[in-house]
């Protein structure tokens, strides 16, 4: 599931009910570092929050 919102800033939220992220893991693939490319050129964070099942990987920016 994507969902994007906005307001005061941006958000963009993906999420699936996949195998997820093991506890203790450094997300490392291609779209990892896409995403982490993505927050660092917005200046903005990256949050991985575990589902039961899945991952849930938010980007959120205040662009100026």
């Amino acid at each position: 599931m994507v969902t994007f919102s906005s307001g005061s800033g941006i958000e963009l939220s993906v999420s699936d009910n996949g195998v997820g992220l093991p506890e203790g893991a450094d997300p490392g693939g291609l779209g990892s570092r896409i995403e982490q490319l993505l927050a660092q050129q917005l200046e903005g964070e990256t949050s991985y929050e575990r589902l039961d099942p899945g991952l849930r990987v938010r980007l959120r920016a205040h662009p100026r």
